[in-house]
């Protein structure tokens, strides 16, 4: 499941005459002017924050975002600890706490209108917004959880809260920071905007050098806190990016403690990012590679469709994508095509070779082989009174039979002379006339041989005259027979 984008909203916005927005209407009843607007101060967001000393209400628009949290600092031990949720009194979780005041969303029926008491300090807003949201002149918060974040080397996660002079306790944003302390670690994110910013936790005394690669340009950067804090600027653009899609690499390169009789590395926290988009709606943000959780892969993630119902397609970005994507599948296929078109043309060749081979031949229906002849011509092997056809004249033993010749088209055809059809005109002759005495022997009785003998070498005999006949005519024509 993807992740909601998240807009920041800081609390300079009270400041104006006109403090309604798209995503909520605030009550002040007593006026703004209840509204104590704090700015240059450290450990805050953008380094301001604002104090009410009279109540207010807010009423959540629920149909352009999706979830609401406030941060901040709750009251004093000796204030009141309560707030209003609709009817319902709920209590913070901890007095003089900086950091999530409370996060509710859409599904939770019950949360649809705020009221604070006074001595409450917001430092600023976070929203989760739909596909619907007009995300200009706004600023998108990524959290260090987020997966769109690619972490190189031995980076760990931190939950552990500060305690700041004047602060009390201290949570970062999303209650965790990543840390290290090593050199070469880095983190890659990718983004669609005009500007960024990176932001920290420095938990002790100490000097950082960093450098911010961002588009292949490299920018060295050193940091040096004389005493811990949050919200701490580890790196921001000083001018505005084209719009567009742009890569950053935030790498470790040097870290240094500094308290007297200290010795080794500091520890730097990263705990969010700041870009302004160049994307109009989450509809149109860009797909970018991001880390697979517990593993060193990569896998795909876009904007979270929180549109309350709207299923709108995706952007041009995803648009693009799906473009790729379907490019990639055409050219497959035509591949394939260009394939199995291939090994068709290389089979037809193969057989108009094959064709071509054979069209030298014709069929051979009454050629005698060498080594048949005897078995063809000798018709008789009882030993009777009648005379062998093997050495009768003109028997086919005693003529060739095989001559080849070539036609106009160059193929081998079977041709006979006058002279060779004469002779095998009277081999055949020779065996009706030998058929003619085995019937006449037959009726007269052939004290030598069994009449059911005789008969049979007499069909076997009409037999052998009936296929000459027949073979013979098919292959010279009436005129054989």
């Amino acid at each position: 499941m993807t992740e909601p984008v998240t807009i920041v909203v800081d609390d300079n916005f009270f400041c104006n005459s006109n403090i309604s927005v798209e995503w909520a209407e605030w009550d002040f009843p007593e006026g703004v002017s209840d509204l104590k607007h704090n700015s240059g101060q450290s450990n805050f967001f953008n380094s301001t924050f604002t104090k009410a000393t009279a109540p207010f209400s807010c009423i959540p628009l629920w149909d352009t975002i999706t979830s609401f949290a406030a941060f901040g600092l709750t009251p004093a031990s000796s204030a009141n600890q309560t707030f209003r949720m609709n009817e319902n009194t709920q209590n913070y979780s901890t007095p003089n706490h900086q950091g999530q005041l409370f996060n509710i969303s859409v599904d939770d029926e019950s949360s649809t209108s705020f009221g604070f008491n006074s001595d409450i300090t917001l430092d600023y807003l976070v929203v989760a917004v739909t596909n619907v949201t007009d995300l200009a002149g706004q600023t998108i918060l990524v959290d260090d959880s987020s997966v769109e974040i690619q972490w190189n080397g031995s980076w760990q996660t931190n939950n552990t809260d500060m305690i700041l002079d004047g602060h009390g306790t201290v949570s970062p944003h999303g209650n965790s920071t990543h840390v290290s302390s090593t050199k070469g670690d880095s983190f890659t994110f990718n983004f669609a905007g005009t500007s960024i910013q990176v932001f920290g936790v420095i938990f002790e005394s100490s000097s950082f050098t960093v450098q911010a690669t961002l588009d292949g340009q490299p920018n060295t950067r050193g940091i040096s806190n004389t005493l811990p804090g949050m919200h701490v600027p580890f790196f921001s653009t000083e001018t505005d990016l084209p719009p567009g899609n742009h890569t950053l690499v935030f790498t470790v390169q040097d870290s240094k403690i500094e308290i007297i009789g200290a010795v080794g590395d500091a520890v730097i926290g990263v705990d969010y990012i700041l870009y302004t988009p160049s994307f109009q709606t989450i509809k149109d943000k860009p797909l970018f590679p991001v880390a697979d959780s517990g593993s060193s892969t990569t896998t795909t993630a876009g904007p979270s469709p929180t549109d309350g119902g709207n299923h709108e397609s995706s952007g041009s970005s995803s648009k693009s994508n799906t473009g790729a994507v379907l490019g990639g599948v055409i050219g497959a296929v035509a591949l394939c095509a260009l394939v199995i078109f291939g090994l068709w043309l290389r089979r037809r060749k193969q057989r108009k070779r094959t064709l071509k081979e054979l069209s030298h031949q014709v069929p051979e229906p009454f050629l005698i082989h060498e080594g048949q002849r005897t078995s063809q011509t000798n018709i008789g092997t009882k030993n009777h009174s009648l005379p062998n056809p093997t050495y009768l004249p003109g028997s086919l033993s005693d003529f060739p039979i095989e001559h080849w010749d070539t036609d106009a088209k160059g193929r081998r055809i079977l041709t006979i002379s006058n002279e060779d059809h004469q002779n095998l005109r009277e081999h055949r002759d020779a065996l009706q006339e030998q058929l003619q005495q085995m019937e006449v022997q037959s009726q007269a009785g052939n004290p030598g041989q069994s009449e059911s003998d005789l008969e049979a070498e007499m069909r076997q005999m009409r037999a052998q005259v009936d296929m000459l006949t027949r073979e013979m005519g098919r292959f010279f024509g009436s005129s054989f027979v």
